[in-house]
């Protein structure tokens, strides 16, 4: 019987870890797309309302723990006006998106057009910004 038991529950344990593992399965690719859009618009609209602290929330983790919040939302200085997304493609589904941005940003009194690349990684259930490639610049604590 305890053989029994412990079978049923090394199955129940695996199935759990299976099923844990591709959460992002559950979402349909336009779902899935959507979702990433609204995460993108979110983020890009946070930075025109300059509230850093979702543009923060919203990074990947491994960036959270190598820059501190406060930290990232003190030294965020740029000044977004406009955005409109170009264009967003899931690369590897249920891991990895890049959106391209036009924005319009105004710095010392210079307004500023450009098209900008981000990536978007899935984590946790959820489409989240890589900053990472941005660690070792000025949000970087470096105490």
């Amino acid at each position: 019987m305890k053989r029994v038991f412990f079978k049923l529950s090394i199955m129940i344990i695996s199935v759990l870890y299976l099923t844990a593992g591709c959460t992002h399965m559950g979402l349909s690719d336009s779902d899935n797309k959507h979702l990433l859009i609204k995460r993108v618009q979110a983020a890009w609209e946070a930075k025109i309302n300059k509230d850093w602290g979702i543009v923060y929330d919203m990074s990947v983790d491994a960036y959270k723990k190598k820059v501190k919040r406060d930290d990232f939302i003190r030294r965020a200085n740029i000044n977004v006006e406009e955005f409109s997304i170009e264009d967003i493609k899931i690369i590897d589904p249920g891991k990895k998106a890049v959106a391209h941005i036009n924005q319009k940003i105004k710095q010392m009194g210079f307004d500023f057009t450009s098209v900008h690349k981000e990536e978007w990684l899935w984590e946790n259930g959820n489409w989240y910004l890589n900053l990472m490639p941005l660690t070792g610049s000025i949000f970087e604590n470096r105490k």
